[in-house]
């Protein structure tokens, strides 16, 4: 051990000195650093390229509400004068307990005359009232800027939206085109948007997103927008005649849609030529009722989610629902379905069938391409009677792509795997992850008298939360005895995937993966690096 003597302590004077040269060093540093970067082709961009560029990205990475978009200003100095004059990034803003007056002063005065977007976000009554009552930040700041709001979206405590729709009606939206206004839960005294808000005063707007809110439905017209979720559900004899009124909707989404007992006269036949999307939930009888009452383009995207766990007990009362469904999914320009997804919900009792337009990306499930989903609450021993109606109606759509790599319930039996497998003949590529599932999908692979299996793509991952112990031998062994039928059959898999990452392995051995890359024609491992086997 070595002693540190009086000799060896430098003098307060020479640490000073030392200081000041390290200090020096790293200003030479950043100069060079800012020359080498003055050299760099981006920064060779016009200012106007530019800032456009920063609010792709701020759109696109959705990180405009979180302003963690603002990182690129740290960049360069020349980027930080480009990102703070240019108004069209600073013009959506996010009330939120958290900001402070003088933040939420700087960004309106960035964001210059640009039309402006708002989200106030309240988190409970009594945080909410402390927190912006005390920040001077409230509904009536944001109504200040009123001749520029293009967006408002108001979600949160009860008493913070009815303060800003009683607001309303003293003013006038000149710019405003989407209003959405949601309770964070159901409240007994429901708020209510003034009937105000579609006398004129708000002409262009356009979206409307209600959730536990409540309005004058005789009075809105000429939407291409719609959301709603009431509490006390959205009755036929409302919401049909509200939709003839926007013959322009492109996207419509229904909670709670309900029917109206003893109706005085027939449902008008709604048709809607411009509908990208059609969200409906409620029970299984008005949720067919209104698909039945709706004309819509072969291309809208569908997404059903239809009754509850004590409704739906087996098939017969979705056959109903599936009639409108299968027409709509079998018109004559309906786009191509390719890929099936199997999956539970998030909570667990609801099960998911999603059918894509294209084959998943490798380890995704690209929403924006999903041409249909329903989502049923079956109880557990119900579950087949529930997959076998709609695989039914899907089973002519020439389905070539199965991806059950999300949450699937463990009492899916095998038997009736098989049965599901049965009513996709054009099966030629499946998507797994080592489980319960996956040992269940390739023994009814392999039971299957005729398969045009060409491809199976395996994602590793670790012990799934539903399964009590580690999957992947029994995967192993289920996958040879699955390859080396087709190889005996002279119908060898043509390409396996494998997809790894530092985390997440199959740790398969040597000797297996030798055996793997002789039973099909292609290999492929996807790790840090790629690489491939031949067979």
């Amino acid at each position: 051990m070595s002693l540190v003597t009086k000799s060896t302590l430098l003098s307060s004077t020479r640490l000073r000195e030392i200081h000041r040269e390290i200090a020096w060093h790293y200003d030479q540093i950043e100069l060079l650093k800012a020359e080498a970067n003055s050299h760099s082709l981006i920064l060779a961009l016009p200012t106007e390229i530019t800032s456009k560029i920063f609010a792709s990205y701020a759109f696109e990475s959705g990180t405009r509400l979180d302003l963690r978009w603002t990182q690129v200003m740290l960049v360069c100095r020349r980027w930080y004068d480009i990102a703070l004059g240019e108004p069209e990034l600073w013009a959506t803003i996010e009330i939120s307990p958290a900001m402070t007056p003088a933040f939420f002063d700087a960004i309106l005065s960035r964001s210059g005359v640009t039309p402006l977007s708002f989200r106030i976000t309240s988190f409970g009554p009594e945080i909410f009232a402390s927190r912006l009552l005390q920040q001077e930040i409230s509904a009536s700041q944001l109504l200040q800027q009123v001749g520029r709001l293009r967006e408002v979206d108001h979600r949160g405590a009860p008493q913070s939206i009815m303060d800003f729709t009683n607001a309303l009606p003293r003013h006038r939206f000149p710019a405003l085109r989407s209003l959405r206004l949601a309770l964070d839960h159901s409240h007994w005294n429901t708020p209510q948007v003034p009937d105000a808000m579609f006398d004129g005063r708000a002409p262009y707007l356009t979206t409307l997103e209600l959730r536990y809110v409540d309005a004058n439905w005789d009075l809105i017209h000429g939407l291409t927008g719609l959301s709603l979720a009431k509490q006390s559900g959205t009755p036929m004899d409302q919401l049909l005649p509200m939709l003839q009124r926007s013959p322009a909707l492109a996207h419509l989404n229904v909670g709670h849609v309900t029917s109206t007992e003893g109706s005085p006269a027939p449902y008008p036949v709604v048709s809607l030529p411009l509908l990208q999307s059609l969200c409906i939930e409620g029970w299984v009888g008005p949720c067919e009722e209104l698909l039945c009452h709706l004309t819509v383009p072969s291309s809208a995207r569908l997404s059903v989610d239809a009754g509850d766990g004590w409704e739906i007990y087996g098939g017969e009362k979705l056959t109903r629902l599936l009639v409108p469904v299968g027409q709509h999914l079998r018109a004559a320009s309906a786009p191509t379905i390719r890929c099936l997804r199997l999956d539970c919900t998030s909570n667990s009792n609801g099960f998911k069938i999603v059918t894509y337009t294209a084959v998943p990306r490798l380890g995704t499930s690209d929403a924006d391409e999903a041409l249909f989903s329903i989502t049923t609450h079956p109880r557990a021993h119900s579950l087949p009677q529930i997959i076998a109606p709609i695989l039914g109606m899907l089973s002519d759509r020439g389905i070539t792509h199965l991806d059950c790599r999300n949450r699937t319930p463990q009492f899916t039996t095998l038997k009736a795997w098989k049965a599901a497998l049965d009513l996709l003949p054009a099966l030629e590529g499946v998507y797994i992850f080592p489980s319960i599932t996956a040992v269940r999908v390739l023994q009814a692979l392999s039971q299957l008298a005729d398969t045009r299996l060409r491809h199976i793509h395996i994602t590793a991952s670790r012990v799934s939360g539903d399964d009590k112990f580690d999957t992947r031998p029994l995967v192993l062994k289920e996958l040879r005895q699955l390859l080396s039928l087709l190889h005996a059959r002279g119908t060898p898999l043509e390409i396996l995937e494998v997809s790894e990452n530092l985390g997440t392995r199959l740790d398969f051995d040597e000797k297996s993966w030798d055996l793997l890359s002789r039973l099909v024609g292609t290999l492929v491992v996807r790790n840090d690096d790629v690489y491939v086997v031949p067979g």
